[in-house]
């Protein structure tokens, strides 16, 4: 029997992004919430606890998280 997935704590500062560490890699995708295209994407290797995410993103972004079988989301302004 399978568990729901939990939901990962992350938090951002600036743009210093901190999350629980992850059991396998993912690609962290910001996407311009106006023209949704994917503006950046950066590999989170497993076990990674932070990433800094580039000065010159200015505005509103939906953050995901893309795992093989699952993706975390949610919004975050720059």
């Amino acid at each position: 029997m399978r568990t729901p997935a939990e939901v990962p704590d992350v938090y951002l500062k600036d743009y210093f992004v901190t999350f629980d560490a992850f059991s396998s890699a993912c690609t962290l995708e910001l996407v311009d919430t106006e023209t949704n295209e994917t503006v950046y994407n950066q590999v989170i290797p497993a076990g990674s606890t932070s990433c800094l995410l580039p000065s010159t993103l200015k505005g509103r972004y939906l953050m995901r998280f893309v795992f093989e079988n699952v993706v975390y989301w949610g919004y975050i302004d720059l």
